[in-house]
């Protein structure tokens, strides 16, 4: 090879890897923003119970309230805790989750689960997350930092991946 093509070979490699890595991290990006953006559909406990059915669990029926001493724990100033409990029954199979968010419906300001923030270690006797190898009942406990200012009443959204859009939806007013 002579000429062009042996003068060229640098540019022509780089373009041979560069152009399907781009065209992948446009692809990417672009169904990450369909996931991020598509619309969910929330279930809501429309029994008396206050429970849900959703994805062979039963989800329900939540507590919350506000935590009144919270000495020993590091608690910004100007905030307080709000703690949700969630009991969940798995059904046949296990079933999987994140933590759940808190929302507040005014405004939708969102809040993530404090445990970590609190001072707090991990427990699995107190799970934040839904235990994938667990199909007895147990409790999802979250404890939410919140400026002093955030007003009920709140969501506290489950959106298990496998149900995905849909996500279990409590309302709250601690």
């Amino acid at each position: 090879m002579t000429g062009w093509w042996r003068r060229n070979t640098l540019p022509r490699i780089a373009l041979a890897v560069l152009a399907p890595v781009t065209a992948g991290v446009i692809g990417w990006n672009e169904w990450q923003e369909y996931f991020l953006h598509r619309s969910t559909t929330q279930v809501a406990p429309e029994t008396e119970d206050g429970t849900v059915e959703l994805g062979g669990a039963t989800w329900g029926p939540i507590r919350s309230q506000y935590l009144g001493d919270v000495e020993g724990l590091t608690v910004p100033e100007g905030a307080e805790v709000v703690v949700a409990v969630i009991p969940v029954t798995p059904g046949a199979e296990p079933i999987s989750c994140p933590a759940p968010t808190l929302i507040e419906q005014s405004s939708g300001r969102e809040w993530s689960e404090g445990r970590l923030d609190l001072g707090l270690s991990s427990s699995s006797a107190e799970p934040t997350t839904c235990d994938s190898t667990v199909t007895e009942p147990y409790e999802l406990l979250m404890p939410y930092i919140v400026p002093k200012d955030a007003e009920g009443p709140f969501w506290v959204n489950i959106a298990p991946p496998a149900e995905s859009p849909k996500i279990v939806q409590f309302s709250i007013d601690p």
